[in-house]
C-alpha cells in the first residue's frame, strides 16, 4: 500500500479537521534578515570543501550549532503551553495549545529551486538502478498480471492527476491507491510517463520516472517485480504494511507471530539510504531526507507474503483485517511459511532538520508535488515511491537564529489583531488548539522559481479552517490562510 501524502500530513488533517472560505497572501519583502556570506557556518558542501580543506560539513554545522544552542535552547525549553483570549476585528480569539518541540542541533535555512525536466539525467537514472540490462515498458502495466503494485501506483500518483475517473480532486488518493493498471511509456504535453524493467543484484526490478511538466515535480517509483526474491522465497510475490498498537507486539502469541524484530541503528541506516539514492538519482537534497515514522499509539511492520495463499483464505490485501487476532488467524491458516515480517518503511522529503514541511491543504492532492516512502529489508533498501519538486541549491545559514516562545506569543497576537480579515473567517470566533514549527516556502519577488524555505510557526484554527503563519525568526507575519 502506498501513501503519496505523507502520514504526517494525513494525520493532521485528520485531526485538525477544518473547512475555510478563501485565502489572504501576506506579501513578503524579505526572508527574514538571512544572507549569504562566506563563512564557513554559511556555505554550502562545495564551497566548504574548497575553503576549508580537511574540516568537513559536519564540523562546520557544529561549530554554528554550539555558538547558538539548540532549538530548546533557544525557545526556552521542550513544551510551551499557552491559553489566551482576545479580541480581532470584533471577533473573539480562544488560544488553547501545547507545544511538544522537536529539538534540533541545526536549524537551517535553504535556497531552494524548482527541478526542470531538462535536468533529470534519464539514462544516468537508469544506468545506476538497472545497467545494461533496462529494457523499456510500452505496454500497460498490470498488477493481476505480475507488475509492482508500488510501480503501478506510482505511475498513477502522476497519471491520474491528469486523467482522473471521477474528476474529484477528493476521491483522487482512492483512486491511485485501488487502481490496479497502468500506461508504461507516455509523453504528454502536460507530463510524461517512462518504465523500465531489468536486473538489479539478480532480482528483476521495475522503475518509473515521470515528470509534471506544470507543476515542475518528478516522479520515481523503483520495485522489484517479486519482492520474495530479495529474500531468496520467490513464493513471497507480495509485500504489505500492517499497523499494529505498539503494546501488542508483547503478547506472547502475536510476538510468536511476529519473531524476533533485530536491533537496528535506524540512523545509520538511513543516512546511507539517503546518500544512496541522493546518488542514483543525481538530487541536490541535504542530509536527513530520510526519517523514520514515530508514533505514539501504532507501529509499522512490513510483512511478505504468498499472494495465492492469501487468495485462497479469501482476501486481496490485509486492508480489510480488523485486527491483529484476525491477522493472526489468516497467517496461520497460509502456514508458516507463506509469510515472513522483514523490514521497515521511512518517509521521505517530509521533514528537515528534524521539523517537517508546511502544505497547503487548500490546494488539496493538487498542491502537494514533495514527500515518498522508502521501503526497507532487515538488510538493505527494498525501493521506493518518490516524488520531488524541488532542488536545494545553496544552505543560506546552518543554524538560523529564533525567537523565544514567549516572543512570538506576542508576535501572534500582534499579527492576528492588525491583519485578521473578519470578512472571510466563516465563524464569530476563532480557536487556535494546534501550533507547531514548520518548514515554510517563501517565494523569490524576483524569480517565481526560487525559494527560501525557513523554519515557521504555524497556528492552526480547530473550527474554522483559518492558519497564521509567523517567520521563526522574527515574528513578522507569513501568510494567513482562511480556506486550509
Amino acid at each position: 500500500m502506498v501513501k503519496k501524502i505523507s502520514r504526517g500530513l494525513l494525520a493532521l488533517c485528520l485531526s485538525v479537521f477544518m473547512t475555510g472560505c478563501g485565502s489572504d497572501k501576506v506579501e513578503v519583502a524579505d526572508y527574514g534578515n538571512i544572507e549569504e556570506t562566506s563563512d564557513a557556518s554559511t556555505l554550502t558542501e562545495e564551497q566548504l570543501s574548497e575553503e576549508t580543506g580537511d574540516t568537513t560539513v559536519k564540523e562546520a554545522v557544529d561549530m554554528s550549532a554550539d555558538e547558538d544552542g539548540s532549538l530548546v535552547d533557544k525557545l526556552g525549553g521542550a513544551e510551551h503551553y499557552w491559553e489566551s483570549t482576545f479580541t480581532a476585528s470584533g471577533i473573539s480569539v480562544d488560544v488553547k495549545t501545547n507545544v511538544e518541540v522537536k529539538d534540533t542541533e541545526e536549524l537551517p535555512s535553504y535556497k531552494v529551486s524548482t527541478i526542470e525536466e531538462s535536468e533529470i539525467n534519464e539514462s544516468e537514472i537508469v544506468k545506476n538502478l538497472l545497467g545494461d540490462s533496462a529494457r523499456k515498458i510500452e505496454r500497460d502495466l498490470s498488477i493481476a498480471e505480475g507488475d509492482s503494485e508500488i510501480v503501478v501506483q506510482g505511475i498513477n500518483g502522476l497519471y491520474l492527476q491528469y486523467n482522473s475517473v471521477s474528476g474529484d480532486d477528493l476521491k483522487l488518493p482512492e483512486e491511485i491507491m485501488t487502481a490496479t493498471t497502468a500506461p508504461g511509456w507516455r509523453d504528454e504535453e502536460e507530463y510524461f510517463i517512462h518504465t523500465y524493467e531489468g536486473m538489479s543484484d539478480g532480482v528483476e526490478y521495475e522503475l518509473f520516472l515521470g515528470y509534471d511538466k506544470k507543476e515542475k515535480a518528478e516522479y520515481v517509483a523503483y520495485f522489484p517485480k517479486n519482492p520474495g526474491e530479495v529474500l531468496g522465497n520467490p513464493d513471497l510475490d507480495y509485500m504489505t504494511e500492517y499497523w499494529m498498537e505498539p503494546g501488542l507486539a508483547s503478547v506472547p502469541d502475536v510476538k510468536e507471530l511476529i519473531g524476533e524484530e533485530p536491533e537496528r541503528n535506524y540512523d545509520a541506516i538511513l543516512s546511507e539510504a539517503d546518500s544512496e539514492i541522493r546518488t542514483d538519482l543525481g538530487l541536490k537534497t541535504p542530509e536527513g531526507f530520510i526519517q523514520k515514522d514515530e508514533y505514539e499509539n501504532t507501529k509499522e511492520y512490513i510483512i511478505f507474503l504468498s499472494k495465492s495463499k492469501l487468495q485462497q483464505n479469501g482476501h486481496e490485501s490485509l486492508r480489510d483485517l480488523e485486527n491483529i487476532y484476525d491477522l493472526k488467524e489468516v497467517l496461520e491458516n497460509m502456514g508458516p511459511n507463506s509469510y515472513e515480517f522483514n523490514g521497515f518503511e521511512a518517509s521521505y522529503g517530509a521533514s528537515l532538520a528534524n521539523q517537517d514541511f508546511f502544505f497547503d491543504m487548500s490546494q488539496g492532492i493538487n498542491g502537494i508535488h514533495q514527500g515518498g516512502i522508502v521501503y526497507f529489508t532487515d538488510e538493505a533498501i527494498l525501493g521506493y515511491n518518490l516524488t520531488i519538486d524541488k532542488e536545494f541549491d545553496d544552505v543560506l545559514s546552518y543554524n538560523v537564529p529564533v525567537l523565544s516562545y514567549d516572543n512570538v506569543i506576542s508576535a501572534f497576537e500582534e499579527a492576528v489583531t492588525d491583519n485578521l480579515d473578519v470578512t472571510q473567517c466563516p465563524e464569530s470566533s476563532l480557536c487556535f488548539e494546534y501550533a507547531r514549527i514548520a518548514y515554510y516556502p517563501v517565494d523569490s519577488p524576483e524569480n517565481p522559481d526560487e525559494t527560501t524555505y525557513i523554519p515557521a510557526w504555524e497556528f492552526i484554527t480547530s473550527n474554522a479552517g483559518v492558519v497564521v503563519l509567523l517567520n521563526a525568526m522574527d515574528g513578522s507575519l507569513l501568510d494567513i490562510i482562511y480556506d486550509y
